[in-house]
């Protein structure tokens, strides 16, 4: 099995997010011994900038020269992500793909019937530790119930399948398969709100409220008055009783407020990775060196239920 110095990627793409993958996977010690992106002169002084070997002029130079690599990194936009995944998994080789790799679950199901490749998805969120303390938190739970808010800026419906999938993914994560109990568009372009349910009866209230002044949330309840927030989703709050504030002159009501019993935030000043990404691509090196069998990442069943959940979401807005 190669040793972690030795494990050569394939590496496709040279957009904004690569600019975040790229300096991970240096600081993890792999090697880019293949590099493509569609657009050569824009690729070429992406390889200067961020000194790694010269890009393929051609996507058929790219998959003629990969036999020797070890894994392959595909990190495109959506729109496209999904044609290079089908060539690639003819290789055979681990594939990692930006997430959410198609912009139709249709697409990454075709893509299943063909292949026997170990496809992964890069749901860097996964790996926040404030992530996993929701997480944990589910887990030790008989039944949950989630509020959920999705404020996304951007007030379309393709924003909410290329970034909003994040959020669809952690409750997938968090509770096992979802069904749609009900969808509803919000007048006048404002979002829309819909309600979620687990096989276990967890119950999941989401507000895609488009271009709200507010923290992406998600906030959970259990059955032992517990809570865990995470607002933002960087950053968990976990209250399991109300603090009482006694009167004063000041303010001459008493009042209670929630008591922090713990707080756990992923990010910290003078970080100089994207929260998520150094931890995505340990387990990179992992599933690569070690065949790694149980992981965090995104299995591409997982991908295929984003995508499908959130079609779902959108359908059942539209039936009376």
């Amino acid at each position: 099995m190669p040793h972690i110095k030795n494990i050569k990627l394939g590496y496709i793409g040279s957009g904004p997010i690569s600019n975040f993958h790229i300096p991970a996977i240096k600081q993890l010690g792999f090697k880019i011994d293949l590099f493509y992106s569609r657009n050569f002169d824009k690729a070429h002084k992406f390889s200067k900038d961020h000194k790694i070997i010269i890009p393929e002029k051609t996507f058929e130079n790219f998959i003629s020269k990969s036999k020797n690599l070890d894994g392959i990194i595909l990190s495109i936009k959506t729109d496209v992500t999904a044609k290079y995944l089908k060539m690639l998994c003819t290789l055979g080789k681990p594939i990692f793909v930006e997430k959410p790799g198609a912009l139709k679950s249709i697409d990454l199901k075709k893509i299943k019937k063909i292949t026997n490749s170990k496809i992964y998805f890069l749901y860097n969120r996964r790996f926040y530790s404030s992530i996993t303390e929701g997480k944990n938190f589910v887990d030790s739970s008989k039944q949950c119930f989630a509020s959920v808010k999705i404020p996304d800026s951007i007030k379309t419906i393709h924003q909410f399948f290329v970034n909003g999938c994040h959020v669809i993914d952690l409750l997938l994560f968090y509770f096992g398969d979802l069904s749609v109990v009900k969808s509803y568009k919000l007048k006048k372009n404002i979002g829309y709100y819909f309600l979620l349910k687990s096989k276990k009866q967890d119950l999941v209230s989401c507000l895609l409220n488009w271009g709200s002044p507010q923290n992406f949330e998600i906030n959970i309840f259990n059955e032992k008055n517990e809570r865990l927030e995470l607002r933002p989703l960087e950053t968990s709050f976990f209250y399991n009783k109300m603090k009482k504030i006694n009167p004063t002159k000041k303010n001459p009501i008493r009042s209670y407020i929630p008591e922090l019993i713990k707080k756990k935030s992923t990010t910290f000043q003078g970080m100089k990775f994207k929260p998520g990404f150094t931890d995505q691509y340990s387990e990179v090196r992992d599933i690569i060196k070690k065949k790694k069998k149980n992981y965090t990442l995104c299995s591409l069943d997982s991908a295929i239920k984003v995508l499908y959940l959130m079609e779902m979401i959108l359908k059942k807005s539209q039936t009376k």
